[in-house]
Parts: structure tokens; C-alpha cells; sequence
């Protein structure tokens, strides 16, 4: 979901480069200034988890990365707001350039830690799901060899049974013949 609203916000940013409607500008900015909001309670919220070290430090790269992007985008959202208040194509050309050369940039480094976290969780998944797998197998496994036990145990107790009462029937047999 971080990856997802980093996303959003920096669209929401780009497409205030090419709005010039004011009604427009004023709700991609309500929205970056949104998604920037639920991006860091998202932070401060996974940081409550359970994370191992290298899960910590990719979170921590993405939070610096995010806050440094936010500072910018934020400036650059200003920047056009005022320019489209104004008119002033100069401005306007200004805060394109600025956004292109300054803002821009700074989306990869909480982008590529995002990713390396995501990628981390999936290979965590996998990790678990093999042993669950393995475990599985070893139940089944015990499963089988309880019901092979169970099996061969009836058939003792059914012959042990089966012989008695044979023999006690010879012997009763035996004696009503004599």
C-alpha cells in the first residue's frame, strides 16, 4: 500500500504540472497532501511491527526517502499553484523545470527501498511456505504410518481373537463327541 499512495501522490503532482483549471489543481493537491498523510501513518505503523533488521533499515530508506520527495513536491505544488494564480508562464516554465530536474529524481530512492522490502516479504513468504510444506509432508507421513499401525494391530488382535474361539470351540466340539 506505500508503493501504491507514493504513486498516487507523485501523479497527483505530475498532473498539477499540466491542470490549469484552478477547481483541479486544488483537489490533486488536497489529495497529494492525503496521500502523504496516510503514507506516514502507513510508516509509523508498520515501524510497530514485527520487523528484522534489514526489514528496519529499508523501511527507515523509505521514510527518508518519502519525507525528502514530500518537501520538494510540496514546494513544486506551490510553485504551480501560484503560477496558475498569476499566469505567469515564466513560473510555470520554472516549476516544470524544477519539477523535472529537482522533484523527480527523489521519487527512486523510496521507490527502489519499497521494492527491496516488498521483495523481501515474498521471499519470506516463500521461506514459510516451504516449511509448511515440509511440515505438511511429515504429518502425513506420521499420518500414515499410525494408520498401517492401526491396521496391522487389528489384524493381531482379530487373530489372537479368531483363535481363541476356535480353539475353544474344538475343544468343545471334542468333548460332545467323546
Amino acid at each position: 500500500e506505500l508503493k501504491e499512495r507514493l504513486l498516487i501522490a507523485r501523479l497527483d503532482v505530475i498532473y498539477m504540472m499540466a491542470l490549469e483549471d484552478s477547481g483541479k489543481l486544488n483537489e490533486k493537491y488536497k489529495n497529494y497532501q492525503d496521500q502523504i498523510t496516510k503514507i506516514r501513518e502507513l510508516v509509523n505503523k508498520t515501524k510497530q511491527m514485527a520487523l528484522d533488521a534489514e526489514e528496519k533499515k529499508h523501511l527507515a530508506s523509505f521514510a527518508e526517502g518519502s519525507d525528502a520527495y514530500d518537501a520538494q513536491a510540496l514546494k513544486l505544488a506551490n510553485m504551480i499553484l501560484e503560477a496558475r494564480r498569476t499566469g505567469d508562464r515564466g513560473a510555470i516554465a520554472e516549476a516544470t523545470n524544477f519539477g523535472s530536474t529537482q522533484v523527480a529524481p527523489l521519487y527512486q530512492k523510496p521507490a527502489e527501498a519499497i521494492a527491496e522490502l516488498y521483495k523481501k516479504g515474498v521471499e519470506d513468504s516463500d521461506a514459510i511456505s516451504k516449511r509448511a510444506d515440509t511440515s505438511t509432508q511429515r504429518d502425513i507421513v506420521i499420518f500414515l504410518a499410525v494408520i498401517i499401525l492401526a491396521v496391522l494391530g487389528s489384524i493381531v488382535i482379530a487373530t489372537v481373537i479368531a483363535r481363541g474361539i476356535s480353539n475353544t470351540l474344538k475343544e468343545v466340539f471334542n468333548t460332545m463327541a467323546r
